[in-house]
């Protein structure tokens, strides 16, 4: 955790500790102790708090320091009780710490086991359900692709999602935005492995941009390269939608038809690597439509 995490946490320590008090002082070293942590870091921390203005400070000699909560600092720990308990803040932090958490990935890809065992809100963890429906609310509005499992391993950013991440909005009102700008495409995925139960879901795909004659021709030999990994019974007909969907002269219904069974054969296969494509085939179709 970082002293800004703490900070938060020692701060709602001091106020139960102090019985929200404004005179009593309280000695940060017992905060030290029970979270088990270095003095140097619970000072850091502490030292933050008092720059705020949340916390007055007696230092006396040794390593030790005392602290009383201000007004400020109590009127700030009743906005942060008002947010752990407000399902809708939680899962807007959640969804920001999986995008910033992808976003400096170079691939763009977040390993959620690790990620789940530090994610944390005002210095709370959040639970494993809590990310989870943070994952599918990215996976639903395509701007992540999470792996078949059930419970997901891996997080992808899509083209929609390093544009979230790079636009400087909560992923809530990029999406907001996007999908009062534009028409949406709906995506059905199943997700769960095989012989799991899954979840059926739907991601909204925004075309906002179009693709260029470049991104299409560019996904199209890729698709043509990932044919051999599918099985034997399935590439033929792969094949024959992936020339649909590059045939400019066809009509537009049967381009998106080609599209949407590709993405199904994607997903069915069960092939990490194969499914990752998805949904890039999603964005390509919601350009034609």
């Amino acid at each position: 955790m970082t002293a800004d995490i703490y900070a938060d946490l020692m701060l709602r320590w001091l106020v139960g500790r102090s019985g929200r008090s404004l005179y009593e002082l309280v000695n940060i070293s017992e905060f030290a102790r029970e979270q088990m942590i270095p003095f140097e870091i619970a000072e850091e921390a502490v030292r933050l708090l008092e720059h705020r203005g949340h916390v007055l400070l007696t230092v006396a000699f040794g390593p030790t320091i005392d602290a009383r909560v201000t007004t400020p600092g109590l009127q700030h720990v009743d906005r942060l009780e008002a947010d752990l308990r407000s399902t809708s803040a939680r899962l807007d932090h959640a969804l920001t710490l999986l995008m910033k958490a992808a976003d400096t990935e170079p691939s763009g890809q977040l390993q959620l086991a690790s990620f789940i065992g530090t994610a944390t809100f005002h210095g709370d963890h959040l639970t494993v359900d809590e990310i989870l429906r943070a994952v599918r609310y990215l996976h639903d509005h395509g701007l992540a692709f999470a792996t078949p499992e059930d419970p997901p391993q891996q997080l992808t950013l899509t083209t929609r999602g390093w544009d979230c991440a790079l636009s400087g909005k909560t992923v809530r009102t990029f999406v907001n935005d996007q999908n009062s700008a534009s028409p949406v495409f709906n995506q059905h995925i199943h997700v769960g492995g095989t012989g799991a139960q899954g979840v059926n879901v739907t991601q909204n795909v925004t075309n906002t941009t179009g693709l260029s004659a470049d991104d299409l021709i560019g996904l199209i030999q890729e698709l043509r390269g990932i044919a051999p990994q599918l099985a034997p019974d399935e590439q033929e007909g792969f094949v024959h939608d992936v020339e649909i969907l590059e045939d400019a002269e066809q009509d537009t219904p049967a381009r998106l038809s080609a599209g949407e069974r590709i993405r199904a054969r994607l997903i069915d296969s069960g092939i990490p690597a194969l499914i990752s494509y998805a949904p890039r085939v999603v964005e390509l179709v919601a350009g034609l439509g």
